[in-house]
């Protein structure tokens, strides 16, 4: 309707600009841009995006981007950007980023970053491309890795990942930490521990096979392969069945 140097692909029939400058749709049916500048639009049917600048939608069916800038979505169906800058989901299907700055979800589908800053939520291994079910509220730079029904709900520098067994076979001494879960605090880590909690406090730790375990808060409390274990707070406490055993051994 208005705007400057913006293009619609023959290959994208039904597709509609409404205004702004520097657009592209191409190859994608359906499709909207509704102002802003240099947004790109392709293979993506039925998507849209409302606004901001340099947002990008592909191989994206029924996707959205609401605005902001820089913000990219590559094969990821049903999913949405709402607003902020610099965010990606990639190879994510039924995914949301709400706002914020420089949040990822990869390979991680189902999957939400309501806000905050440098959040990553990533499948990590691509042998399991439907890996998600994961949430993070807010802070800054969060990292849920190879996990599903992960979830972090603010704070800073917190981690939910996978973790390393070397008790198991070869092949498979990657333990996950599904269902695992962190209200905040500052540099906390869940590594290898599904159903495991740590509520708030700094640097604390719970490790490999320490499923269902606790820690409310502290600084530096530990706690490795142990299951069912609890940590109410407090300083450098440790709960470590795996030393144990072997001093007991030796």
């Amino acid at each position: 309707l208005g705007g400057e140097n913006n293009i619609i692909y023959p290959t994208s029939p039904y597709a509609f600009i409404g205004g702004g400058e520097g657009h592209n749709i191409f190859n994608s049916d359906f499709a909207f841009i509704g102002g802003g500048e240099d947004a790109y639009i392709s293979s993506s049917v039925s998507t849209a995006i409302v606004g901001g600048s340099n947002n990008k939608i592909l191989s994206s069916q029924y996707s959205f981007i609401g605005g902001g800038s820089s913000s990219r979505m590559e094969s990821s169906a049903y999913s949405g950007i709402i607003a902020g800058a610099g965010h990606e989901i990639s190879s994510s299907i039924f995914t949301i980023i709400g706002g914020g700055e420089d949040n990822y979800i990869i390979t991680a589908s189902y999957s939400a970053i309501v806000g905050g800053k440098h959040n990553v939520i990533s499948g990590s291994d691509p042998s399991y491309p439907y890996r998600g079910y994961n949430f993070i509220g807010g802070g800054l730079q969060h990292l849920i890795s190879a996990s599903n029904y992960a979830t972090i709900v603010g704070g800073h520098h917190n981690a939910i990942v996978a973790g390393h067994n070397i008790d198991r076979p070869l092949g498979q001494e990657t333990t996950d930490s599904n269902g695992s879960a962190m209200v905040g605090g500052y540099g906390n880590i869940i590594s290898g521990s599904s159903n495991a909690m740590i509520a708030g406090g700094v640097e604390n730790f719970i490790a490999v096979q320490s499923h269902k375990s606790f820690i409310g808060g502290g600084y530096k409390s530990y706690i490795r392969q142990s299951p069912n274990s609890v940590i109410v707070g407090g300083t450098l406490n440790t709960i470590d069945h795996y030393w144990h055993s072997k001093k007991v051994n030796t």
